[in-house]
């Protein structure tokens, strides 16, 4: 520690030094901030397949690359395996649970919170890409995310309710309203956290 840090810190109060000095008590923070970025990403190649050609690309562990920064936050995530199924919104909603169910358990261990906030979050992120990968191509994109959404089921789907609900206060990944229109977000509690590492 630098004579500085030392000097700052002892004129901070304690109470303040989170954000200088990070500890234990930041771990649900980590995690809710990892997740939020992760869950953003993993399912844009699914999203994005799907509306551009009614077949998905699967967003499952196993078969997504997720590309990160050295500081950790991860840019984006493709995936080179369509998923099999009659009907590709099923296998994409049964996809998104298996992979939700493998990795938030890990998340929310490992930030030492609940799983239920990071399921709001997965919510939230599963809205944003649809209604990007929808703008991108120009179709509207809410019906194929709502039923993706009721396919993964709960906990995702009670949590899914339309923009202008009165029922839908903002997730804790969405602090500010953004430009354009939003087709979820979720009905649980603001999450307070998300984890590191990635493919």
């Amino acid at each position: 520690m630098t004579d500085l840090l030392a000097v700052t810190l002892a004129r901070v109060p304690a109470a303040h030094h989170g954000p200088l000095v990070p500890g234990p008590d930041d771990l649900r923070v980590l995690a809710t901030l990892w997740w939020c970025s992760v869950s953003d990403r993993y399912v844009v190649a699914a999203a994005a397949s799907l509306l551009a050609t009614s077949r998905a690309l699967s967003p499952r562990v196993d078969d997504v690359t997720l590309h990160r920064l050295p500081d950790s936050r991860v840019t984006g995530g493709t995936s080179g395996v369509e998923l099999i199924g009659e009907d590709p919104v099923t296998a994409l909603g049964a996809a998104i649970r298996v992979t939700s169910s493998d990795v938030l358990p890990r998340v929310a261990e490992a930030g030492q919170m609940r799983e239920r906030p990071l399921w709001a979050i997965a919510t939230d992120a599963l809205g944003n890409r649809f209604l990007w990968a929808g703008r991108a191509v120009g179709l509207d994109a809410s019906p194929t995310a709502t039923a993706v959404a009721a396919a993964v089921g709960v906990p995702l789907a009670p949590n899914w309710a339309p923009a202008d609900s009165p029922a839908a206060p903002r997730a804790a990944c969405s602090p500010r309203p953004r430009a354009g229109p939003r087709v979820a977000r979720a009905r649980a509690e603001p999450p307070p956290t998300a984890t590191g590492g990635s493919r």
